[in-house]
């Protein structure tokens, strides 16, 4: 499906029960956007996964993508309260001026008090990217990442994942290759639904027109390494940038490369090219 969105006041929630199978497309103002979410293969519970675009009044864009934990039923619960929760506050607010930082860590604080009150052992990873004009900033908690790249393959900005593993690869100490199939790249040291929940809040980062954007749970990082990941979305048109890493995802999750890793798991991303 392929959408024109020409109302900046429009936004777009998939909540945790949602899928988009082969990808929507979208044609904002300023850029274009693809959103994916897919259940872990044979799973029949509820995908754990959310995704949320809102578009505001003063042409700013959030992005975000969320990856439950705590048993299927509490972890669809918990990713979809982190969107929902960050939908509403953007939605109350009646800023025009650039910049919607209160708003965005409001929410997260108020889907963490949510997610504890539920008391199911829940919790949520949240990758958010906030864009305003070509200033991108990030914020995050957990293993899902956001990876910005140039049209020539340039690494713009990757997030360190909260994990014992994400900042031995930062450090150093573990290289980036080998830490796919580390035995402890499932540990997370951050999340929200905790009682020490923080949020790294990055700083702007400058997106250059034909840059690409990739906000994705650890569903995809877990199975297509990020030096792939750059060249495989620097170029091309969006929706066959989409496509094309669906069908490695797919094709990495069913083991049909050995060499490769293979970690089937639900999947979400988000995919945004800047324009304008």
């Amino acid at each position: 499906m392929h959408i024109k969105i020409e109302n900046p006041t429009q936004s777009v929630v998939f909540s945790a029960r949602d899928s988009a199978a082969s990808g929507e497309y979208y044609d904002l103002p300023r850029g274009q956007l693809a959103l994916y979410l897919r259940k872990r293969p044979g799973r029949e519970s509820d995908n754990e996964d959310s995704v949320g675009v809102q578009l505001l009044e003063n042409g700013d864009c959030v992005f975000t993508v969320a990856d439950g934990m705590g048993g299927a039923q509490g972890g669809a619960r918990a990713s979809g309260i982190v969107v929902k929760t960050l939908h509403a506050s953007l939605s109350r607010s009646k800023k025009q001026d650039a910049g919607c930082r209160e708003e965005i860590l409001d929410a997260f604080e108020t889907a963490n008090r949510k997610i504890l009150k539920l008391g199911i052992g829940a919790g949520s990873t949240v990758a958010t990217v906030e864009l305003s004009g070509n200033q991108l900033r990030p914020f995050h908690a957990g293993d899902s990442q956001i990876l910005l790249v140039g049209q020539r393959g340039k690494q713009k900005l990757l997030t360190v994942s909260h994990s014992p593993v994400g900042y031995g690869v930062e450090a150093g100490l573990i290289d980036a290759v080998d830490a796919i199939d580390h035995e402890e790249r499932h540990l997370i040291s951050n999340h929200v639904g905790s009682a020490d929940m923080r949020i790294e809040i990055g700083s702007p980062v400058s997106m250059a027109r034909r840059d690409t954007l990739l906000i994705a749970s650890d569903g995809l990082f877990d199975n297509v390494h990020v030096a792939e990941l750059r060249q495989l979305i620097r170029k091309g048109s969006l929706e066959t940038v989409c496509a094309d890493l669906v069908a490695l995802l797919t094709s990495r999750m069913a083991g049909e490369d050995q060499a490769e890793p293979s970690k089937p798991d639900d999947a979400g991303f988000i995919l945004y090219r800047r324009s304008l």
